[in-house]
């Protein structure tokens, strides 16, 4: 008798920094969902960059500051990575953005 493999993702380690999952959220199912809360999108373009979630289907990141130039290196990553494939609903805000935007334009 052959025993289904499962994913479990338990933490997420960034440089020295390390976050975590709470126990409710480690099997990788199929409504696989990845939510990140930060300062800037840097670490989270990283994680998107160097892992494969083949699963994921919901994407959502509150960044504090959102230039252009990171929002188009994040959509880039999602698009590139495995999960471009199930990936069906992409979430992002920013506090600062319109700030930052209209700051440019000066």
């Amino acid at each position: 008798m052959q025993t289904a493999q499962t994913s479990e993702l338990f933490a997420i380690r960034l440089g020295s920094m390390e976050a975590p999952l709470q126990p409710s959220y480690p099997r990788l199912s199929d409504d696989f969902s990845l939510r990140f809360h930060v300062v800037t999108a840097a670490d989270t373009i990283a994680v998107i960059q160097h892992s494969e979630f083949p699963s994921l289907k919901k994407f959502a990141m509150q960044v504090d500051a959102l230039p252009w130039a990171e929002a188009e290196q994040l959509f880039h990553s999602l698009s590139q990575c495995k999960a471009c494939q199930t990936l069906e609903d992409i979430e992002t805000s920013s506090l600062f953005q319109a700030t930052a935007n209209l700051a440019s334009l000066s």
